[in-house]
């Protein structure tokens, strides 16, 4: 498949040498490494420090955390929890309501992030809405998995097929930030001061210092 805007190796190198910039090493995803360590397995104590970690320290929207953690622990085990794919998530996104009835409220986010540190980080790519914009750039609209009712099917689709037409080496993990920092920088490009981008990702992008700009230079395809 070709695509549209073509995407390299070094770029995706570029963009995680950023991500260490901004992050000093990533403190955030060392943290969850290291719960997932410390307790593994999905009991109802484990599974509800997981949630509330994923909830805090990436602003994922879960308002109801004792709840979302029944319901994780409810998912995985089930006999299908096995069946590690979009599906999986797509059962972690839709939490009940309190009275145990179906509600449209997705937590996409929240359960792309929980699969990713504490399922299988290779299998399971965070969904974010800048990355999945990213993969439709490179992609193409014509070439681009749509299907509105299963984003993070489509969104996993894409995914493998950017990796695969671009040849790419990297790991899940490095594909992720590439896309997630590049999204992000595209917004800023487009709106400047008034892009809906945190404040050290804006700092960043401000940077004038030679070696981020190189950096930033591969980030945006200049």
């Amino acid at each position: 498949m070709d695509l549209t805007v073509p995407l390299s190796n070094r770029q995706i190198e570029g963009a995680n040498e950023l991500q260490l910039i901004l992050g000093e090493g990533s403190p955030t995803d060392r943290a969850l490494y290291a719960l997932k360590e410390r307790f593994p397995g999905f009991g109802l104590d484990a599974v509800l420090l997981k949630v509330a970690a994923i909830n805090q320290l990436y602003y994922t929207n879960v308002w109801a955390v004792t709840r979302m953690a029944r319901h994780v622990v409810d998912v995985m085990n089930r006999p299908n929890a096995s069946v590690r794919d979009h599906r999986l998530i797509e059962e972690l996104a839709a939490l009940p309501r309190a009275d145990g009835q179906r509600t449209n409220r997705n937590h996409l986010s929240f359960a792309s992030k929980f699969a990713h540190f504490f399922i299988d980080a290779e299998k399971f790519p965070i969904y974010d809405t800048f990355a999945a914009k990213m993969l439709i750039h490179h992609l193409g609209l014509q070439a681009a998995v749509a299907d509105p009712l299963h984003p993070y099917r489509t969104f996993l689709e894409n995914f493998v097929n950017l990796k695969k037409s671009a040849e790419l080496t990297c790991t899940t993990k490095e594909l992720d930030s590439y896309l997630w920092l590049a999204g992000l920088f595209r917004e800023w490009k487009k709106s400047g001061d008034k892009a809906r981008i945190n404040t050290e990702v804006f700092r960043l992008f401000n940077d004038s210092s030679k070696e981020v700009q190189m950096l930033l230079d591969d980030l945006g395809h200049r």
